[in-house]
């Protein structure tokens, strides 16, 4: 778990990286999410973010 300590950066996702970084996105999606959604909304969220 993020402790007080520790610092953490967000910064936008440098092209040579995206493509990566979307992928992992819908994997993680794929796996944990989409299986509450029907295939409407696995399509929205695809269209939307990848």
């Amino acid at each position: 778990m993020y402790r007080r300590s520790e610092q953490m950066g967000i910064r936008e996702i440098a092209e040579p990286d995206r493509t990566e970084a979307l992928s992992l996105v819908l994997d993680v999606f794929m796996a944990f999410e989409a299986p509450d959604y029907g295939e409407e909304g696995i399509d929205t969220f695809k269209s939307i973010c990848c």
